[in-house]
């Protein structure tokens, strides 16, 4: 009994101060943002052995020995939790995740509820109308979606690698060879009980050499790049390439890894690009096959 109440409460507590305290330092922007969720990151270089005795000493300035706050309220305050919640939060930008509100609150998640336009805050708006998907805010074009099903295709979040995928099809098209390309690629681990091992958004064979290409709508995070080169290594090898398309711009020090792990990186330089450099793909798409052919 004494550990199953600690683990929940502590489990509980922390995840709701947590995700309270992660929001805002995921969606606004604030004066002295960055160095607090610096100071927060500190702790995460200490191990919890450290802490013991600060620890103690707080609790037992409280007095709070010998009781079950004594275990739960230590766990509340960690910095572990705080920043993989944070960096959940950052994957989706803020204008999607309003319409992805109102989509799964007020139309019960039913496409059949789902109005012609709708009007929010900050002039934040969407249209629909005979399968196109259109969001803008202030007379500026965030998105357009052309592609059938396109509604359907934005509230399960595939729509940017529909977009990727419909692109590299019609480039594929025009080439001498015509690569092939498949979206949604499913490796399945082999024996009686096969499973799904890793999925890749789109696939494209030149003559014989893969090229991965994973598409984030969101945030992009250090895990999407273990994830693309790993995928790479085990069912492309040496001869292969990866590809991380991003609809948003990516830090600083993830294009440097990208770099370093000889991951092609598409994404636009500045937040004003997202929207026309999608048309930018079949030209980068061009030079960077004649650079696997080399």
């Amino acid at each position: 009994f004494n550990t199953l109440l600690v683990t929940l409460a502590g489990t509980i507590f922390h995840v709701l101060f947590a995700g309270m305290a992660a929001y805002p330092l995921a969606k606004h922007k604030f004066p002295g943002r960055d160095a607090l969720f610096a100071i927060i990151l500190l702790g995460l270089m200490f191990v919890g052995q450290v802490t013991f005795l600060p620890s103690f000493i707080i609790i037992a300035k409280l007095n709070m020995l010998n009781t079950y706050w004594a275990y739960i309220c230590p766990s509340i305050g960690a910095s572990l939790g705080l920043f993989l919640i944070k960096q959940f939060i950052e994957q989706y930008p803020k204008e999607h995740t309003m319409i992805q509100k109102f989509f799964n609150i007020f139309c019960n998640r039913e496409l059949s509820r789902l109005p012609a336009s709708r009007v929010f805050k900050n002039g934040l708006r969407f249209k629909q109308r005979q399968g196109t998907f259109l969001v803008a805010q202030q007379n500026r074009v965030l998105l357009r979606l052309t592609t059938p099903n396109a509604c359907m295709l934005f509230f399960k979040g595939r729509w940017w690698e529909t977009l990727v995928a419909h692109t590299v099809r019609s480039w594929s098209q025009k080439r001498p060879n015509s690569p092939e390309v498949w979206q949604s690629v499913l490796f399945q681990t082999e024996g009686n009980n096969p499973r799904t091992k890793n999925e890749v958004d789109v696939l494209l064979n030149n003559q014989q050499k893969l090229i991965f290409i994973e598409c984030k709508s969101g945030q992009v995070t250090q895990n999407d790049i273990y994830k693309i080169d790993a995928v790479r290594e085990t069912y492309g090898g040496d001869i292969s390439l990866a590809v991380l398309a991003s609809y948003y711009p990516v830090e600083d020090n993830l294009r440097e890894k990208c770099k370093d792990l000889q991951i092609n990186l598409f994404a636009p330089s500045y937040i004003e690009e997202r929207i026309n450099h999608l048309n930018m793909l079949p030209a980068w798409l061009e030079k960077l096959s004649n650079s696997l052919q080399l």
